[in-house]
């Protein structure tokens, strides 16, 4: 079962414009193994990584979109160095958005088939799964490394 662009418009998270430097940044997962993301404080590099990790996991991707494609289910470990940067950051970009920016949630609630809360701390998700195009579940595994790698 694939999504198509026209009957899934609203999973969309239409708030989020790429800008020139993105589309480059994307386009080189074409052929790029490993990519590094280098920027200020506050140049969206979060956003634009976690773009990218949500068009991965739910394998529908926008008209915009020049990277990579993935036509099954993907595995992601998304962390920060604190595990409250990780749920105050990456995990409410993800499901909730940045209404500072602007931003809608990068993965639709609809496409979210069960989320396991993390232990430790509070509001906090472990692990999501979420449906993908293909029919499959993708994973999503939130972490910190302030023990270590």
């Amino acid at each position: 079962m694939m999504y198509s662009d026209a009957n899934n418009q609203h999973l969309y998270n239409l708030s989020y414009e790429p800008t020139p430097k993105a589309l480059q940044f994307y386009a080189s997962g074409l052929t790029a193994r490993q990519r590094m993301l280098l920027g200020a404080v506050r140049s969206r590099k979060t956003s634009l990584a976690l773009k990218e990790v949500s068009c991965h996991v739910h394998g529908i991707y926008p008209k915009w979109w020049n990277g990579y494609r993935y036509d099954r289910p993907t595995r992601w470990l998304v962390g920060t160095v604190k595990a409250v940067k990780t749920r105050d950051v990456l995990q409410k970009y993800l499901l909730e958005g940045d209404p500072q920016f602007g931003l809608k949630p990068f993965i639709h609630s609809n496409l979210i088939e069960k989320t396991y809360m993390g232990g430790g701390l509070r509001n906090a998700v472990d692990r999501l799964f979420i449906k993908h195009a293909s029919g499959g579940t993708s994973k999503i595994k939130f972490a910190s490394f302030s023990e270590g790698a």
